[in-house]
C-alpha cells in the first residue's frame, strides 16, 4: 500500500484494511500488509506512527524514487495515491489497484488472495 499521512483517502481506509486482514485471517488466508509512506516530512511520519497501523510501516524517501516504484509496479509514474499492490506468497505481482478500496473490494480482495 502506497500512502502518506496528508492523504485523506489512505489515512481513512485504515480501519477497513486492518478489518480485511484479520477476517480474512481468520478464514484461514493470510494477508500481511506493508504500508510504504511516500511522505516528505519525516517529522509528519514519524508523528503518525503513535497510531496503530495494519501493518509494517516503511518510507520511500526520495521523491525521485517514486516514479520508478509506480513504474516497477505498471502503473503510469504520475499516478495518485492510495495504490495497492497484491503480492502472493511466491512474490508475484497479483493486481495494483490505484486509487481508494470500499467495503464492496472486499470480495474481489478475498477471490485474488485465495489459492488455487
Amino acid at each position: 500500500n502506497l500512502w502518506a499521512t496528508w492523504c485523506g483517502p489512505c489515512v481513512a481506509e485504515m480501519p477497513l484494511l486492518d478489518r480485511w486482514r484479520e477476517t480474512l485471517n481468520q478464514e484461514g488466508i493470510p494477508l500481511r500488509f506493508e504500508l510504504w509512506s511516500v511522505d516528505t516530512d519525516g517529522a509528519a511520519l514519524e508523528k503518525a506512527l503513535a497510531h496503530s497501523y495494519p501493518g509494517r510501516i516503511r518510507w520511500l524517501r526520495g521523491e525521485a524514487d517514486l516514479p520508478g516504484f509506480l513504474e516497477s509496479l505498471g502503473v503510469d509514474k504520475n499516478s495518485a495515491i492510495p495504490i495497492h499492490a497484491l503480492v502472493d506468497p511466491q512474490g508475484n505481482l497479483r493486481c495494483v489497484r490505484v486509487g481508494s478500496v470500499g467495503e464492496g473490494s472486499y470480495g474481489t480482495i478475498k477471490a485474488l488472495l485465495q489459492p488455487g
